[in-house]
């Protein structure tokens, strides 16, 4: 259960450290050759509003080490999230937020699969 719920919280700082970064630093998400627009700006800090503290209170909760359907709602609810980011990321080319979002979501919505019927 520690190693689920040290690679679950690893990904969960991940996309929080993502937020961030894409706030601070856009042209990370969309290369440096395309330009940082409005909407370019207004993307990330879309996504860094849901993501930051979605993150911190994943990190809170898995220190806490919750146990049945809170841990596994958690990583459902995290599992979405990541799968909804791979689809936003495939449909605007965006591979590295694809490739990231997917991993993301497969451990998080195997992990809960995992506890559930454990």
């Amino acid at each position: 259960m520690t190693a689920i719920l040290i690679l679950n919280a690893l990904l969960a700082l991940g996309a929080g450290a993502a937020g961030v970064l894409g706030v601070a630093r856009p042209t990370l998400a969309i290369g440096p050759a395309a330009a940082v627009t409005p909407g370019v700006t207004y993307f990330a800090q879309m996504y860094a509003v849901r993501a930051v503290p979605l993150s911190a209170m994943a990190l809170v909760l898995f220190a806490t080490r919750p146990e049945g359907v809170a841990l596994t709602a958690l990583l459902v609810l995290l599992g979405l999230v990541q799968a909804g980011d791979g689809v936003i990321g495939f449909r605007r080319r965006i591979w590295g937020m694809t490739v990231a979002s997917t991993v993301g979501a497969t451990v998080h919505l195997a992990s809960a699969v995992y506890l559930a019927v454990a």
